[in-house]
Parts: C-alpha cells; sequence; structure tokens
C-alpha cells in the first residue's frame, strides 16, 4: 500500500508497505480520503510532540472495508466508513492506566464530593480540588459534565458557588476547552480587573490540552493580557503538557524587547527542556546554552539534561513494567 511518511520533521515521503495484517478483531480499511489535521501540520514540523518520526501521517480519513477480523459484527466489506481517532479501545496500555486511575479516585471523590462539610478536616478543600481535577485530566465524563454545569452557574450568580468550587470547576472546563469555550474564558479574562482571578485564569488556561488552544495561551502569554513578569510562568506552565509547542514558541520570542525578564530566560529553557523524554531536547539545549547562556550559569542547563536521561531511562525501562503490571491486574 502507498503511505505518505514523515522520515523526519519537515519531511514527507511517499513509499510502499506491506498490507497491514489484522487481529480478530479489527478491521481493514482502505482509505480514499483523508483531510490534513491543524495537528498534522504541527506534528509536520515537530512543535506538537505527538507525532516522533518515523510515522504515517494522516488520521481524519475515511474509505470503504477492505477486510474485517473473524470476530467483527455489524460491518461488512465494501461498507463506506469513517472513524474517531480519539476514540479508544478500552484494551490498550494508556486506557488502562486512565480506567485504573479513575477507580483509585472514585472512593475518595465520592466521601469529598463537590461542595465543603460543615465536620470535614482542614486540608479536605485542597485534597477536593487535586481529586476533582486528576479525575477530569483522567477522562471522567461525569465530573466534566459537572465542572461545565457549576461553571455557568457560578458566571450567572457567582454567589451560588463557592470560590472554592469555582475555581476547581474553572480548572477543568480549561483543561478540556474547546475554541467556542477558549474564547469565552479569555473574554473573561479580559473583562476582570481582580489580579488574582486573572492569574488564577491564566494558570487554568495554561493546562488546556487542545494544542491550538495552548498555541492561543502562548501568545497571550506575551501580551498586553498578562500580568507584568508572568509571561514566563505561563509558558513553562504551558510546557507540562505541550513542551515540544512551548520550546518553539518560547525560541521564537526569546529576544530583545521580549516581556520574559532576561534573568527569567537563564532558567525557562532548561526549565521547559527538563520535561522531555528525546535526547534530541538535550542537544537542542546545549546548543541554545551555548548561544545564550553564560558558563557560569548553566547550573540550570545541567539539571535539565540530566531530567531528560532519566524521563529517557524511565521511559524505555519502567513504563514496559508498569504497562504489564497493569496488563496483570486488568486480566482479573
Amino acid at each position: 500500500m502507498n503511505a505518505l511518511l514523515l522520515t523526519e520533521y519537515m519531511k514527507l515521503e511517499l513509499v510502499d508497505f506491506p498490507e497491514p495484517e489484522i487481529g480478530p478483531e479489527d478491521v481493514l480499511v482502505r482509505v480514499r480520503t483523508c483531510g490534513i489535521c491543524g495537528s498534522d501540520v504541527h506534528g509536520f514540523d515537530g512543535s506538537s510532540g505527538r507525532r516522533n518520526p518515523p510515522l504515517i501521517m494522516g488520521h481524519e480519513a475515511a474509505g470503504k472495508i477492505a477486510k474485517l477480523g473473524a470476530n467483527v459484527t455489524g460491518l461488512k466489506a465494501g461498507d463506506r466508513v469513517t472513524f474517531d481517532s480519539t476514540v479508544y479501545c478500552g484494551k490498550c496500555a494508556f486506557t488502562a492506566f486512565m480506567a485504573f486511575a479513575r477507580n483509585r479516585l472514585y472512593p475518595l471523590a465520592l466521601r469529598l464530593g463537590w461542595d465543603a462539610q460543615a465536620t470535614e478536616e482542614s486540608n479536605a478543600a485542597t485534597l477536593r480540588d487535586a481529586v476533582l481535577v486528576a479525575l477530569s485530566r483522567f477522562g471522567d465524563e461525569a465530573v466534566i459534565a459537572e465542572a461545565r454545569r457549576r461553571f455557568e452557574i457560578a458566571l450567572q450568580n457567582p454567589r451560588e458557588a463557592s470560590p472554592a468550587v469555582r475555581r476547581t470547576a474553572l480548572s477543568i472546563v480549561a483543561r478540556h476547552a474547546d475554541a467556542e469555550t477558549l474564547d469565552r474564558l479569555i473574554t473573561l479574562l479580559r473583562a476582570t480587573h481582580d489580579p488574582l482571578e486573572k492569574q488564577n485564569t491564566f494558570e487554568a488556561l495554561a493546562d488546556i490540552a487542545d494544542i491550538s488552544g495552548a498555541q492561543r495561551v502562548l501568545e497571550l502569554a506575551v501580551g498586553p493580557d498578562a500580568p507584568a513578569g508572568t509571561a514566563a510562568y505561563i509558558v513553562f506552565y504551558v510546557s507540562r503538557e505541550h513542551p515540544d509547542l512551548a520550546w518553539n514558541f518560547a525560541l521564537h520570542v526569546d529576544q530583545p524587547g521580549s516581556p520574559i525578564d532576561p534573568s527569567m530566560r537563564l532558567r525557562l529553557m532548561p526549565g521547559i527542556a527538563s520535561g522531555s523524554s528525546d535526547r534530541k531536547r538535550a542537544t537542542d539545549l546545549e546548543t541554545y546554552a551555548d548561544q545564550h547562556i553564560p558558563t557560569s550559569a548553566r547550573q540550570y542547563v545541567k539539571a535539565a539534561i540530566s531530567n531528560i536521561n532519566l524521563n529517557v531511562k524511565f521511559k524505555a525501562e519502567r513504563l514496559p513494567e508498569i504497562d504489564r503490571w497493569l496488563a496483570s491486574k486488568t486480566a482479573h
């Protein structure tokens, strides 16, 4: 079969691949048309961090079923189909991890609820926020829906939602924001004159999952809407979810006249790089340091490179062990 292969960033090759072998629960689709998503563009230039060469590109496709696995029902060869690449099978390691995490958090969430109780412990509010936000990150649709409901209530009548609940709901809504929701949040950000509310909103927006939204947040961070002195922190917060996007953005704005303080630049680029599990980022950081960071101020660079090497080792050695452990747990 023909395939468009990303052999390295900024380079695509049309190659001939063997036809995939299908398992008993698989469907082989002969692709007739394929769209180009915005994430494909970011994957092509390496800014998203989610496309690692070599990789066959394209995930918005449609075509006809060519073959069916023995256990597949309800479909037949020749059917015209499309698919959603964001829907998981429920059986892979990542999905198993998400489900395992949710199951461990459910008892805590049930005990804590959304609203403070008169007799609860002093640390319950902090724990409640952490548990609900974590459940949303692990894909709990009920928590996400409740956060959206409570966020709307807080907008219509702020007195009906406590500050703690408003902040938790904002964190979850921002995390899962689509383009329309992000527009609303940016409007709220620009409308408020409360410095703390503006800071809370920026911190919530910096955790957005959508990469196009993250790009907009980065642009906000270096614009007039960001409080003075916060640009570097916001860029760093975005990097926790989108390290390559934040790295490339920070390189672009790292020049005279940038709102990022020169002293913060000594820490920002190493800070962004330290979350990577790609050895290439260590090389990138060394190149950047040679050009921009004095030898006497490279302690953060050395620490970041050590972190990258540790991340690489963890990914290669420990993640497979965790996957096997999760598989053994879910098999029973």
